[in-house]
């Protein structure tokens, strides 16, 4: 009888030592989870954070950029508007066009000279040249993507004697007779590219479906909608965590 108390009171122990062995083990795994999740957290905010500075980063550059060019136009008597929150640089109609007309004025001419020789001392610090400005200065890690040409007008149809047969024309061909000149000017600026080689102008047309004022009950009104902006649109920062999935999904 008492060699069959041993062997059971042997076999409880042995239990409870086994338990005890997989609770311990259990808790050890857990603690493991727990400190893989709190590090994957901490890196996950240490990311999220850098992503945060670098797009603020980017908006203060992009705005050095637009006050170093409105600075260097007022310089040469050339009066922009500067529309911080979106990135644009805005010409008025009466500093490069005759009403209705997608010339360029002598006026035009001589203003858009001067806005192309801004735009090759200031452009190249934040895009992909052959050389960098002297001028340069800090970029705050600023890259351009695109900038964009947009024509627009008021909401008076064109003359039936013109070429063009919209206002739709009328905005795109001024447009691209103001990148011409800019081009014509500063050759250089053509080989201007974003950081994936993609050329850095477009030109864009929208007649008058993106007026300023868009109840024109007086000539002023008018004028505020006919205009040519120049948006400056920048590379938008990209989380690291992405940046390794797009490297392992490209193909070798």
């Amino acid at each position: 009888m008492s060699d069959s108390t041993d062997i059971l009171e042997d076999r409880e122990e042995s239990y409870f030592v086994s338990m005890t062995d997989l609770m311990v083990g259990m808790v050890f795994i857990f603690v493991i989870i727990l400190m893989s999740f709190a590090l994957s957290l901490k890196e996950a905010e240490r990311s999220n954070r850098q992503t945060v500075e670098q797009v603020a980063n980017v908006d203060v550059a992009r705005g050095d950029m637009l006050e170093r060019l409105r600075q260097y136009l007022a310089e040469r008597g050339v009066s922009v508007e500067v529309v911080w929150e979106h990135g644009v640089l805005r010409l008025p109609e009466d500093v490069l066009f005759a009403s209705g007309r997608a010339e360029l004025s002598p006026e035009g001419l001589t203003n858009l000279a001067a806005l192309a020789n801004g735009l090759r001392a200031v452009l190249p610090c934040y895009a992909g040249a052959a050389w960098q400005p002297e001028t340069c200065g800090e970029t705050y890690g600023g890259r351009l993507e695109a900038v964009l040409i947009e024509g627009h007008t008021d909401s008076d149809p064109v003359s039936p004697a013109a070429w063009f047969r919209s206002n739709l024309g009328l905005s795109a061909f001024r447009a691209i007779n103001t990148l011409d000149r800019i081009v014509q000017v500063e050759p250089v600026l053509s080989q201007l590219a974003n950081d994936r080689g993609e050329p850095l102008f477009g030109v864009g047309g929208y007649g008058e479906s993106r007026r300023r004022v868009m109840d024109e009950r007086t000539d002023a009104d008018k004028r505020l909608n006919r205009r040519i902006d120049l948006r400056f649109l920048m590379a938008t920062p990209r989380p690291p965590e992405l940046e390794r999935v797009e490297r392992e999904l490209r193909p070798q």
